[in-house]
């Protein structure tokens, strides 16, 4: 990722369609092996990946170097989404941000990784 090397400093975001859950971790895996020390991954579930994984059944955003407080934000604003139009009634819509490096939300929040980082 030329761009990565290039804006050391920047700020970027990537958009990305969640249809199987395997194929989300496989992709969040291999963008943390670019050598990113800060990287931030949010997504909204509004159906199970596993039992229709044809469909598009949520979205995500890697978000490289982001500001200081946005995962708190984010956090909220994706389960605030996937209640909004999750398809509760079938399966429970979730909604959640984690570090992907932990090591930033040690250095930064100066408390223990929470349990929900990959």
């Amino acid at each position: 990722m030329e761009h990565v090397k290039r804006f050391q400093n920047g700020t970027v975001v990537v958009w990305y369609p969640i249809k199987s859950g395997r194929d989300t971790t496989e992709f969040v895996a291999r963008m943390k092996m670019v050598g990113v020390t800060k990287l931030l991954a949010c997504e909204v579930l509004l159906r199970d990946p596993e039992r229709e994984p044809e469909r598009l059944n949520g979205s995500g955003l890697l978000i490289l170097n982001p500001p200081y407080l946005l995962k708190d934000d984010l956090d909220a604003y994706a389960k605030w989404l996937a209640g909004a139009l999750g398809d509760g009634r079938r399966w429970g819509a979730k909604g959640r941000c984690w570090w992907v490096t932990p090591d930033v939300y040690k250095k930064w929040e100066g408390s223990n990784v929470p349990s929900d980082t990959v």
